[in-house]
């Protein structure tokens, strides 16, 4: 399993190869050692807290962080498009 900092390095170089000109915008992680976050600008995308991630019966484990960002993350793209001026 990765661990976060692998994921959030994973996921800005992702963002990074489909607009190498992006310098503004990039995934975070944080932890007050108790919780750990991963967002984008400001925005949670997943946390330890309440982690919505799926059980998957087979293999008894949660579907792949990475997967379940790029996901949450492809969710809050959409929805911005509904403020498209």
């Amino acid at each position: 399993m990765k661990n976060y900092l692998e994921i959030i390095n994973d996921l800005n170089n992702e963002l990074t190869e489909k607009n190498p000109n992006n310098i503004d915008f990039c995934f975070n992680y944080s932890t007050d050692t108790f919780v750990h976050t991963i967002s984008f600008e400001n925005v949670i995308l997943w946390d330890s807290e309440t982690d919505d991630r799926k059980w998957l019966e087979k293999p008894k484990r949660h579907e792949s962080l990475l997967n379940y960002i790029r996901k949450e993350f492809n969710k809050y793209i959409e929805d911005l498009q509904k403020y498209k001026l």
